[in-house]
């Protein structure tokens, strides 16, 4: 068995992972306590509860059950990969960590009554699907993997 030590580099994601989800559960306990929705910039920015049982954009509505155990298992997945691996390359390491962080805010919703979204943008009726800090996290996260990966990629090629 391989034993379990704490890098700097593990101690990063995890710090960057236990930032996302606490931010989000914040956030999403302050939204629950609102009355009605609140305006951040006007009509463009707008906190407004919605309970969300699929993936982003409500995608698999109704699948509640699979989201959460693949959830949990890319997150087991994850954790081994981190602690095994050890990567050097900070911006691949908090990419890891908004992910990871992001995909157990969510998680933690799923073990509940849904997902919280409560972020949105638009003007009118012209809006983006409310989304969360979670999902900012997740979607930054994989934004950074994929540019450290393909940084990886161009250096392997030269």
């Amino acid at each position: 068995m391989l034993p379990l030590t704490f890098s700097e580099t593990t101690m990063l994601i995890f710090f960057v992972s236990g930032a996302i989800f606490i931010a989000d559960r914040l956030t999403k306990m302050l939204t629950l306590q609102a009355k009605g929705k609140i305006e951040v910039l006007g009509d463009f920015v707008v906190f407004c509860l919605v309970r969300n049982e699929g993936l982003c954009f409500g995608l698999f509505s109704g699948q509640g059950s699979l989201i959460f155990w693949l959830t949990l298992l890319i997150i087991i997945l994850i954790i081994g990969y981190v602690v095994i691996k050890k990567e050097k390359n900070r911006v691949f390491q908090i990419g890891i960590g908004l992910f990871l962080g992001g995909a157990l805010g969510n998680l933690f919703d799923r073990a509940g009554e849904g997902v919280i979204d409560f972020i949105s943008i638009g003007i009118g009726d012209l809006r983006w699907p409310t989304f969360n800090i979670a999902d900012i996290g997740i979607c930054v996260g994989v934004v950074l993997i994929l540019i450290r990966k393909r940084q990886e990629t161009s250096s392997k090629t030269l």
